[in-house]
């Protein structure tokens, strides 16, 4: 377990930027995350971009604020999103993950909330994916032997 969480915080340093500029918006598709494209762009730097993820009853829908209008988009229909603080998120099955690494292996957590309605806390849930576009699946070392079952020197790391 030592290992993995040395993989995982390795992975958080050495992660690479997911852009230069100071934009947020949506990105359709995998191909637009990595080409960087968002749709529906705001320069955060000349105005607040409001993207709005679920609402009282409805949890698969985005609302993006766009030059004064408001779009409504499903998130089943879109890769994910940058916000204004340069944090980009992926959509998997309704759910918003935060995006930390993309080198090799793709890291993710959502923080989620535990324990009862008095003794509330938050604790962050971290998982991965073996591509932009394949499941999102807890962050174990079943999980990841399972995801890359060719790779015997990784299993050995993970074992060790």
């Amino acid at each position: 377990m030592r290992r993995l969480l040395f993989f995982f915080i390795l992975q958080l340093v050495t992660s690479v930027a997911f852009s230069q500029t100071d934009s947020s918006g949506v990105y359709l598709t995998a191909g637009d995350f990595f080409k960087r494209k968002l749709a529906y762009p705001c320069d955060c730097k000349k105005q607040k971009h409001a993207i709005k993820l679920s609402s009282l009853f409805k949890y698969d829908e985005v609302i993006v604020l766009f030059e004064g209008k408001k779009i409504k988009l499903n998130k089943s229909d879109l890769f994910g999103f940058r916000d204004c603080e340069k944090k980009v998120y992926r959509f998997f099955h309704n759910t918003e993950y935060r995006i930390v690494s993309t080198l090799k292996i793709y890291l993710y957590y959502k923080a989620e909330e535990t324990g009862t309605a008095k003794d509330q806390s938050t604790a962050n849930q971290y998982f991965f994916s073996a591509s932009p576009d394949s499941a999102i699946v807890p962050l174990t070392i079943s999980n990841l032997k399972d995801a890359y079952p060719q790779n015997k020197k990784f299993h050995g790391l993970l074992n060790y």
